[in-house]
């Protein structure tokens, strides 16, 4: 999950509804689940026509595991909580 900053923009869709503008550059926090655990880190972007690295806690790149990966963005102001699920 990318954490990324959501604000207004001046693009209208075709219901006349305003579209958000999001942040996909820059550094955020990262929440990556690979090989059955959650990895806390950040992500990085300087321009748009570069690749999005994810970094762990400790400095070191996440790299994805083979095969399709997926990635969420999320917005900033709501809270990530990371724990037990609900049951």
């Amino acid at each position: 999950m990318q954490v990324i900053d959501v604000s207004a923009s001046s693009t209208i869709d075709a219901a006349g509804n305003p579209s958000p503008g999001v942040g996909l550059t820059g550094p955020g926090r990262a929440y990556v689940q690979r090989d059955g655990r959650m990895i806390v880190g950040r992500w990085q972007r300087e321009t748009l026509d570069d690749v999005t690295t994810f970094v762990a806690k400790g400095g070191t790149e996440i790299t994805p595991s083979p095969g399709r990966t997926w990635v969420e963005v999320f917005p900033s102001s709501i809270e990530v909580g990371v724990g037990e699920p609900e049951v």
